[in-house]
């Protein structure tokens, strides 16, 4: 007998967004009930459909009662329970301390069931991490990124003389950090249906793929998880959604672009200042496979603020800084 097709993905996150925000209770209930329902049967769902539904699930359930819907029973939002966790225990993995949730206070009980539960999905993706030929090309990009990071980790414990406890915590942080890191690359492609975000710059395309984010996002954004330093600069602009980052990254190429400044410049580097801040943004050359051929083009390969003294008096000193709008300004050659 052939096994019963299960209904494909149906929702973004801005359809979703929209129905929440709907002033119809009936459409709302409706979309409650087809949400939980699907996540029950474990049937295709997008992951911000899955997102939604965890987040039904988890306000239903009242753990000092056992009534509602226990997240438990829904193996299907695994994923979305763990980045749950990370949000509440990133700073404290072992729940030494106080940690509240949506409800409060989070009962000492609650805490060790929560822990061990994270314990499990370290142990898993540690053997994850340390494999170097996975078939999904972001899973591999974050695991060489956490495994270089790791590398530090053990670098730096050498120098430091950091004891076993210490490195212990440090390694799940890690490892943990990049499932979390994993999961909200892919969201942003999985709610663009895989395709990258290409921006025109001059005759050039530009693309920022999964590879671009997951390479950003694990070295320039969340200094305050890093285990030890890093020497990276991070982000520090809290008006820009990381989420919608491709996009912010595609309107600065495309308004340096359509200014006409760097026309003809190298776009390898190219630092500019956005919103008061210096940053830079790099690209490189790259292949991947269409109908069968290796085809070359041109990723975005990393942004970052741009803080050494040096690099920063090496821009002053051989650029002139051109003003394209209130918000952002280029620095071409002199």
């Amino acid at each position: 007998m052939k096994a019963k097709k299960l209904p494909d993905r149906k929702y973004t996150r801005k359809q979703l967004e929209e129905i929440k925000n709907s002033e119809t209770a009936q459409e709302r209930r409706g979309l409650i009930q087809e949400l939980v329902q699907r996540a029950g049967d474990g049937a295709a769902m997008s992951l911000a459909e899955k997102d939604y539904a965890y987040r039904i699930i988890r306000i239903s359930f009242n753990a000092d009662t056992g009534q509602g819907l226990n997240i438990d029973d829904f193996p299907s939002l695994e994923e979305y329970h763990f980045k749950d966790l990370y949000r509440h225990y990133n700073s404290d993995l072992e729940g030494r301390y106080g940690i509240t949730d949506f409800r409060g206070i989070i009962s000492i009980a609650q805490k060790k069931v929560d822990v061990q539960k994270l314990n499990q999905i370290f142990l898993q993706w540690k053997t994850i991490t340390a494999k170097e030929n996975h078939k999904e090309d972001l899973l591999n990009r974050v695991c060489v990124e956490t495994r270089l990071e790791l590398k530090q980790l053990n670098d730096a414990t050498t120098v430091e003389g950091l004891d076993f406890r210490t490195v212990s915590e440090k390694e799940k942080s890690i490892v943990l950090h990049a499932r979390y890191l994993y999961l909200i690359v892919k969201e942003f492609f999985d709610e663009h249906e895989g395709k990258p975000v290409v921006a025109k710059f001059y005759e050039k395309e530009i693309e920022i793929n999964h590879h671009s984010l997951a390479h950003i996002m694990s070295r320039h954004y969340a200094g305050a998880v890093k285990q030890f330093d890093t020497k990276k600069s991070f982000h520090f602009d809290a008006s820009i959604d990381f989420r919608m980052l491709p996009f912010v990254l595609k309107e600065i190429l495309e308004t340096i672009s359509s200014s006409g400044v760097l026309k003809g410049e190298p776009i390898d580097y190219n630092p500019f200042r956005h919103r008061g801040h210096i940053y830079a943004i790099c690209t490189t050359k790259a292949e991947k496979p269409i109908k069968g051929k290796q085809v070359k083009f041109t990723r975005l390969e990393t942004y970052y603020p741009v803080q050494e003294k040096s690099k920063l008096a090496e821009i002053a000193s051989e650029r002139i800084e051109i003003s394209i709008n209130p918000e952002l300004k280029v620095f071409k050659k002199k």
